[in-house]
């Protein structure tokens, strides 16, 4: 896999062959960088709230 330009991974992946092991690691990737987005998406949400809610009670 390295010569396909993978690096070494931390991560043990059960698989059958190479090509299981690539989609299964792609896919647990992926999965990561999803959960990543919601969750850096989540905080800002939450960021803005709370810098209005600021504004507001020094404003008031």
């Amino acid at each position: 896999m390295k010569q396909k330009g993978f690096r070494q991974h931390h991560v043990e992946v059960e698989a059958d062959n190479e090509s299981e092991a690539i989609n299964k690691l792609n896919k647990n990737s992926s999965d990561y960088l999803d959960s990543l987005k919601d969750y850096s998406g989540n905080l800002l949400i939450c960021s803005i709230f709370v810098v209005i809610m600021a504004i507001v009670y020094f404003f008031s």
